[in-house]
């Protein structure tokens, strides 16, 4: 199992509701240096 999944307090799973996805995208990579990706799965949408 990846060392992400076993640190206590790591982040391994968010989701965000939002109306502009780009804006939100570049918030939280400039505030916390994340790296974000679509959803993977087909049912899910992004808008």
């Amino acid at each position: 199992m990846s060392e992400v999944f076993t640190t206590h307090g790591a982040v391994s799973w968010t989701e965000l509701m939002t109306t502009d996805k780009a804006k939100a995208q570049s918030f939280y990579r400039d505030l916390l240096g994340w790296t974000l990706e679509d959803p993977a799965c087909p049912a899910w949408t992004t808008r």
